[in-house]
């Protein structure tokens, strides 16, 4: 499976067998990975793989500075 933005919001929803719609946008899958993460929580986020990341793919990077992004509090829609 290729890491992208839009399949790590997946993952982690599906850890938390959340719904997931399956035309949902990408704003909207942050605001439900911020919204679970919170109700639930969640105070440390372990990924495994991570390393497994490659910096030269578009994708790679975009999932990254997602995770940055989700961890800063400044991803699109984790604002509260």
């Amino acid at each position: 499976m290729t890491a992208t933005p839009k399949s790590l919001c997946a993952s982690i929803l599906g850890f938390f067998r959340a719904p997931i719609r399956k035309a949902a946008t990408l704003p909207e899958l942050v605001r439900q990975v911020t919204d679970s993460l919170h109700d639930h929580g969640v105070k440390a986020l372990i990924l495994d793989d991570i390393s497994r990341l490659r910096m030269h793919r578009a994708d790679d990077q975009d999932v990254l500075d997602l995770i940055r992004a989700i961890r800063r509090g400044t991803a699109p829609s984790c604002q509260r």
